[in-house]
């Protein structure tokens, strides 16, 4: 289960006019925008002596670590973090936390992962009209009516997509909630468990349109801050949050028509 979430990074593209505007060379802006560029983390589930450790950490390196004040007494109750650092500094802090136990080595694999998703070019933009585009649908349920869950696991899923681009699929559309006849709705955090990982891993492949594929604005939301960069409303647009958050994450939308 990840227990890593992405909640947010501060655009450095004003750092970097302003930076060619002083006179700044390129490998100057290259250098500095890491400093510039800071991100925030939400992870879950921690063991409170991890957390202590990564509280320390973060602040050695100059970033900050929010967690809860029974970590420090109580050490039977797992804990939040809210993490607040620069990309340099997170760079810092990965490589302290992979020699650290209690969970800390796997955390430190996740952000770095996150990070490198965050950080390289996305595709964020399609071309119509000069051909008809395949999208490749990635059901990541264990009841799909097309695939009967075949690709329910991250890693199951991670290979198959690979194959569908390599097939000639020119967009992944991840679902993880089924709307065959007669499916039952799933709780939030389930559907979030089941496309995140995915959609993280599969944002770390260069030139792969990934699409997201839920009637939840919360979804839709956390997906493309994990590397989505196109949204499959199966539902239309219908739901007043949703519109904020397309509004918000300005990445191309499909809207699909719903009889009733």
């Amino acid at each position: 289960m990840k227990r890593l979430y992405l909640r947010g990074m501060v655009d450095t593209q004003h750092h970097v006019s302003e930076m060619g505007r002083i006179g700044v060379c390129e490998d100057g802006i290259r250098i500095m925008s890491p400093k510039f560029r800071q991100m925030s983390f939400l992870v879950r589930k921690l063991d409170p002596k991890g957390a202590n450790i990564l509280k320390q950490e973060m602040l050695s390196a100059g970033g900050e670590a929010a967690i809860s004040y029974h970590a420090l007494s109580d050490l039977s109750r797992p804990t939040d973090a809210l993490l607040i650092a620069s990309e340099k500094q997170y760079d810092i802090i990965i490589d302290k936390l992979k020699q650290q136990p209690f969970g800390l080595k796997e955390l430190a694999l996740e952000l770095e992962q996150a990070i490198g998703n965050l950080t390289q070019p996305r595709v964020t933009s399609i071309d119509l009209g000069e051909r008809t585009l395949i999208m490749g649908v990635l059901n990541v349920t264990p009841d799909s009516f097309s695939d009967g869950g075949r690709f329910a696991s991250t890693e199951a899923a991670v290979l198959h997509a690979n194959r569908m681009a390599k097939d000639g699929a020119d967009i992944i559309d991840v679902g993880g909630e089924s709307t065959r006849p007669g499916a039952e709705p799933i709780e939030l955090e389930e559907e979030l468990e089941r496309v995140i990982p995915v959609i993280e891993a599969l944002a770390g492949e260069p030139g792969i349109p990934i699409s997201i594929d839920s009637r939840k604005p919360e979804v839709v939301e956390r997906a493309v801050e994990a590397g989505a960069t196109m949204v499959n409303l199966i539902g239309g647009l219908r739901d007043d949050k949703m519109a904020k958050v397309l509004a918000k994450a300005n990445v191309p939308t499909v809207l699909m028509h719903m009889q009733g």
